[in-house]
Order: C-alpha cells, then structure tokens, then sequence
C-alpha cells in the first residue's frame, strides 16, 4: 500500500475498531500514517528501531524483508513494546524548531573545528578562512533567528518544566519539544527508559541484576538537556544539588552521580507534567 492519503484509507478497510498498528520510528516517514489511523480512532505505537534490530540480529537467519519487518513489529507490540503515539505528539511544531536549531549548532561547530585545522595545516589559508568566516555569520544568524522563534512559543509545559531547579527557559522548552505528550508514558520508568538514563541490565550465572552502563536508547537531545540541568543544579543548595552531593558521598564516580541527578530530575519533570503543576520544593 502506498504511503498516500489513498494507501491510508484501503488499509483502514482492514482494520478493526480495536486492532493495534505498530509502527517503526524513521523519521517523519511514518508520521502521516499514525496521524491518519489515529483520526479515525485506531492506537497506535511507535518502535525504535534499534528494538526491531536485536529482534531481528536475535533469529537464526536474520531475515530481513518488508514482510519479515512488519512480523517483527507486530510480535514487539504484541508484547507490550513501544510507545503510544497520539495527535499532539505528531502536531509537536516546537520540537521540529529545537531540532532543527540544535543541527546547524552542530554544523556550525563542526565549520569552526575544520577552520582551525585549516589555520594550522596551511600557511596561506586566508581567502579559505574568510569562505569558513562568510558561512559561520550564516550560521550565527539562522541559528539566532531561529531561537527568537522558539522563545515566542509558549504552553503550560514549558511553564511547568521552567520552574523545577536546574531548569532554564531554554532548556524546559528543549525538554518539552522531546517529551512531548505526556500521556504517552503511562509512568516514569517508561519515560526515564525513553531519555535512555535508564541502566542496562545484565543476568547471567551468578552475577545477578548487575547494572551496567546506561542505554542511551532514546533520545539523545533529551540526555543533553538533562546534563546541562543537572550541571547547573550539582554547586546549589536545591533538591538536585543535594542528591548530587549525596551520590558523591557514596563514592559514585563524577560522571554516575550526574547520570543519576539527570534521571532524578526527569522523574520529577514527569510527575509535574503529569499532575500539571508546577515544582515544590
């Protein structure tokens, strides 16, 4: 069936009212499908694909074709995997602004970083320099006009996100732009594990429940945004700097404290969304 409003509608004539469509996360590919199955009342949920991989890696032929592709999503979400997608989700304008800025961000360092190897590999790089110079100031300017759009957004969420310790306007806008809906995560585990802070779990043998490094399954821009808060909470006298100092007081590593300061801060990011109030001490 074909990825058109015309596909969207022969295959709803093979749904039933209470059937459950996965689908995998590629981007926007998807998107057009979800929101139409969703207008006319169908769940559905959203996979990473890295799941479908292992799932996939996991059998003995390693089989991959569109249908062997669509049987693996459909016995992952059979077992309970992936993510609700819902209409507010998919409407989510702020997060396409914030994802859009933090990738010419990203070009923009990477511009800076070959200019400065040119500086010290060349001895006449002046005309070059000034070429790297023209498309910095391009950048800058993109990336600025872009930030006074995503300032003028404005919601609840971002109200709420703003007011937990650590949090910055900036940031709770970054972190509303990747949760999104809410309700999508029926509890804190499931949106911890969406962030990718939650530990890898590892059994075998006698070593039992042991934890290893963190996933990073999810979303990366969240893990960004979560470091910075939880950077900025760690030399406060607030809840996050407190846990912070604590963790460090057990003997945990720089690095797995701040892992943990992150994962407490969402937490608490999710139970505020959730309760639709604003953090108290």
């Amino acid at each position: 069936m074909p990825n058109t409003e015309q596909g969207f509608q022969t295959l709803h004539t093979h749904l039933r009212q209470d059937d459950l469509v996965g689908v995998e996360s590629t981007s926007t590919y998807h998107h057009h499908a979800a929101f139409f199955l969703l207008s006319q009342g169908i769940t559905v949920k959203e996979l990473n694909p890295i799941m479908t991989k292992q799932f996939i890696r996991a059998t003995v032929r390693k089989k991959k074709t569109d249908k062997s592709d669509a049987e693996v999503i459909a016995r992952l979400v059979a077992q309970g995997e992936g993510h609700d997608m819902t209409q507010k989700q998919l409407q989510n304008t702020l997060k396409r602004l914030w994802r859009s800025k933090q990738k010419l961000i990203k070009m923009r360092t990477s511009l800076k970083l070959q200019m400065g190897v040119l500086a010290v590999s060349l001895t006449d790089v002046k005309d070059l320099k000034k070429t790297y110079q023209r498309l910095i100031r391009s950048f800058d300017k993109e990336i600025e006009q872009l930030g006074e759009i995503i300032e003028r957004l404005d919601s609840e969420d971002i109200r709420i996100l703003d007011s937990i310790p650590g949090i910055s306007p900036q940031l709770a806008r970054g972190l509303c732009a990747e949760i999104g809906d809410i309700s999508r995560f029926s509890n804190k585990k499931q949106l911890v594990a969406f962030g990718g802070l939650d530990p890898k779990l590892s059994e075998s043998g006698i070593s039992l429940h042991a934890r290893g490094r963190l996933t990073k399954r999810g979303s990366p821009y969240i893990r960004m945004a979560l470091y910075r808060a939880a950077f900025a909470s760690i030399t406060r006298e607030n809840q996050f700097g407190r846990y912070y100092r604590k963790k460090r007081e057990e003997k945990k590593h720089h690095t797995v404290a701040m892992c943990a300061t992150a994962r407490k801060i969402l937490e608490v990011a999710f139970t505020t969304l959730t309760k639709q109030q604003v953090f108290q001490v």
